[in-house]
């Protein structure tokens, strides 16, 4: 609890329990932690590309480095990447399990690529 006359917030309610939100890409990888910052998260969870497309551009490495700059620079202490919903590992359809295995592994070195926990 809180103090009287000081402000309680996020990041000082419980320092030992990350808690945030997942915030949009949009503008770039970097504005994701830009918003994180605004609600004064401690974790943010993030798409790493369109998560209702199969295909998606090659990350920019420049891009990853700006975002793993932002995440250095800011109080989070943990950050993750959410797979794409179309994702679909235990589908009986081969092509769409084919498909979802590919997306898995592509999400998983976009992950890496960006320093993501999980």
């Amino acid at each position: 609890m809180a103090r009287p006359g000081k402000r309680s917030t996020l990041a000082t309610m419980s320092p030992e329990r990350p808690l945030g939100a997942h915030m949009s890409i949009a503008g770039g990888l970097a504005k994701a932690v830009d918003r994180a910052g605004q609600v004064e998260a401690t974790a943010l969870q993030i798409f790493t590309r369109n998560q209702v497309r199969w295909e998606a551009p090659p990350l920019d490495q420049a891009e990853a480095l700006a975002f793993r700059d932002a995440c250095t620079r800011s109080p989070l202490v943990f950050v993750c990447a959410h797979a794409s919903y179309l994702i679909n590992l235990a589908s009986p359809d081969p092509v769409t399990r084919e498909r979802s295995v590919d997306a898995l592994s592509e999400e998983l070195r976009r992950a890496d690529a960006l320093g993501c926990a999980c």
